[in-house]
């Protein structure tokens, strides 16, 4: 007698099923100790690791909380206008790369004030706050070849206008006005 198909599926999902759990429990029981684990040379975040040790040539501002991808080198430093640039290029999948800054963001104790995602276009860009800067962001982008990122952050320079804390500008910035450059005065 041939059994139907849907029966035949359950009872092959439930031995996997079975044999996953007894598995799982074999190894919660077992009473050996685990070998000892080499010293790790980066520290892991999904498939992505965090390099231990900056790459050369960041700026002398640049905030050592921010995770850094053990892959990314760093293409470029400037500044413009009161904010600094810093452009890396990076090698990964696109979903993982996001994890690995956003987990390792929020870890290290930063705020998430607003995320974009455009999965077609390969683009991210989040926007977060640190205890004493607000308005950073990180934008992560195609790079140059296939599966390679550009991964860009911005924040405000120490001592400038741009620089905001959660209550309004920095001490001693200029308050800016606008007034319409056809009004009467």
């Amino acid at each position: 007698m041939k059994l139907p198909t849907t029966i035949t599926r359950a009872c092959v999902l439930c031995v996997v099923l079975f044999g996953l759990r007894t598995s799982v429990v074999h190894a919660q029981t077992s009473t050996k100790k685990p070998a000892p684990a080499a010293v790790p040379t980066v520290a892991s975040q999904g498939t992505i690791h965090a390099a231990l040790k900056p790459p050369p040539g960041l700026p002398a501002d640049w905030d050592s909380k921010i995770p850094i991808a053990a892959s990314s080198k760093l293409e470029s430093s400037r500044e413009e206008k009161g904010t600094r640039h810093v452009l890396f290029s990076a090698t990964g999948g696109f979903d993982e790369l996001i994890a690995f800054y956003y987990n390792g963001l929020i870890d290290r104790g930063f705020t998430r004030s607003g995320a974009a995602k455009l999965p077609l276009r390969h683009m991210y860009k989040l926007v977060f706050n640190s205890d004493t800067v607000s308005n950073q962001s990180l934008t992560i982008m195609p790079g140059k070849t296939a599966n390679s990122y550009s991964i860009e952050f911005t924040y405000p320079i120490a001592g400038s206008a741009a620089i905001m804390d959660h209550k309004g500008p920095a001490p001693g910035a200029k308050p800016t006005t606008s007034q319409p450059s056809n009004q009467k005065k």
